[in-house]
């Protein structure tokens, strides 16, 4: 009988693989996961994170919000990579699987993704896949091996104050604040990026990942139209190109700051009264911060491309049908690097 819960003490202590890719938004909203289901099933996690795995180079980025213990394997390469030209942080590998004609190993799994027979696979060997549902999260059972994503947004009081503690131990700034001011300030996240080879590169996110068109963020601010007190701010991985295309659909945006990193991004998104985004991590994981703030408003996208079943949804934010610019228009490229001054939080 000692034996027996001896056993059971030692497993209850052993850490369950959360397994991460893509950038430092996708690995804030795994990070989420990780601690509700830490605190739900009582058992610490460790970090596995796979940089290469999306088809660009995504370092692990959040090792100040990590005790040394959670982090396994930080460099996890993937199956059929082989050896590749160092890019930067953010640039896609032109000599990924995903880009390769031929069948093989990626495209089997995201063929099994497609198929949801991943799911019942990964079962055998006790990895919980969320799959972007918040149900699935919730019900992650305490026996779990590992889980993977994809990991939906999700905060409760508990999850709320265990990160926050994270960013003050890390010295990171806490991004949500409020401003004192009569005057209302909006401000737009506007995706481009790797979504500029949305068509291109079809096997890189794929075409559903396409640009929000601006004329779907100029609906949402006809709604303020009666407010003469507000000002607009876009924040992007491209700023430069995301101001003019908001000016071609009359929209007069100003950049703030000038040091263009992801924290820096993410404060000044936390301090707006009104936040309208696109289809991205990086606006599902501040979404979730502002989610329930009286003092706040959020737009978000229904769906990412065609309509289909969501299995999350954050209550308090307002969902909106985009529209999406069309392959001829003139922002889409044949190639894409990550501008100099960009993804410098990324270990070098």
């Amino acid at each position: 009988m000692s034996k027996f819960f001896t056993s059971r003490e030692i497993f209850f202590k052993t850490p369950f693989i959360v397994k991460t890719s893509g950038g430092i938004a996708s690995q804030l909203m795994a990070l989420i996961s990780a601690v509700y289901i830490s605190q739900k099933i009582g058992r610490p996690f460790k970090i596995q994170h796979y940089p290469h795995s999306t088809g660009g180079y995504y370092p692990l980025a959040i090792q100040k919000l990590l005790q040394n213990d959670e982090i396994h394997n930080p460099i996890k390469k993937i199956r059929g990579l082989g050896d590749f030209m160092e890019v930067p942080a953010g640039s896609i590998i032109d000599s990924h699987p995903l880009m390769r004609k031929q069948f093989n190993y990626l495209k089997l799994v995201q063929l099994l993704t497609k198929l949801r027979i991943d799911i019942v696979l990964n079962l055998f060997r006790l990895e919980w896949q969320i799959d972007t549902s918040t149900r699935r999260l919730e019900r992650c059972p305490r026996i779990v091996r590992s889980i993977s994503g994809g990991y939906p947004p999700y905060f409760d009081a508990r999850v709320k104050s265990e990160i926050y503690s994270r960013f003050m131990l890390a010295g990171i700034a806490w991004p949500v604040t409020h401003t004192s001011g009569k005057i209302k300030k909006i401000v737009i996240h506007y995706r481009l990026a790797d979504r500029r080879t949305a068509f291109s590169k079809p096997g890189i996110g794929g075409a559903v990942n396409a640009i929000v068109d601006p004329q779907s963020f100029r609906t949402i601010l006809e709604n303020f139209e009666n407010d003469t007190d507000f000002t607009v701010t876009v924040v992007s991985d491209e700023p430069n190109v995301a101001k003019r295309l908001l000016e071609g659909v009359g929209i007069k945006a100003e950049i703030e700051g000038s040091s263009n990193d992801l924290w820096d991004d993410l404060r000044i998104m936390g301090s707006a009264d009104v936040l309208i985004c696109p289809w991205s991590t990086v606006s599902q994981f501040m979404a979730t911060l502002l989610n329930g703030d009286p003092l706040k408003k959020v737009y978000y996208p229904e769906f990412p491309g065609v309509p289909q079943k969501i299995k999350w949804k954050l209550d308090g934010v307002n969902y909106y049908r985009a529209e999406f610019l069309p392959e001829s228009h003139s922002v889409y490229v044949d190639s894409y690097l990550s501008p100099a001054n960009k993804n410098k939080e990324y270990p070098v």
